[in-house]
């Protein structure tokens, strides 16, 4: 599977400013975090959010405890430790697999 195509600046991930405090420090609590995008090379905006693979086997579980026969998640990147830095690497080489091939860009209704 090949990755998208990118420039030499690559994709960035874009998180709202209040990140850097509380709503960061919460975020690693919880090991989920859900309101950040990518921006593309090319300016498109793809929706994305973060979980630690704890938080994905709890969340699992609840589902089909309620009766859910599957758990599904759109834009997913499963981190060790939901972190900026974590984030970041995350989003490049998710960038590098073409993961985002699949998702479509915020700015396409």
């Amino acid at each position: 599977m090949g990755g998208q195509q990118s420039d030499a600046s690559g994709p960035r991930l874009v998180l709202p400013p209040d990140f850097e405090g509380v709503v960061g420090a919460e975020a690693e609590l919880r090991g989920w975090y859900g309101s950040a995008h990518v921006l593309a090379p090319d300016g498109k905006r793809y929706p994305v959010s973060f979980m630690e693979p704890t938080r994905l086997l709890e969340d699992a579980e609840r589902e089909f405890a309620r009766g859910s026969s599957v758990v599904h998640e759109y834009g997913v990147l499963f981190v060790p430790v939901v972190r900026r830095e974590q984030m970041e690497r995350a989003v490049q080489q998710a960038w590098a697999e073409g993961h985002f091939n699949g998702l479509r860009p915020l700015d396409e209704g």
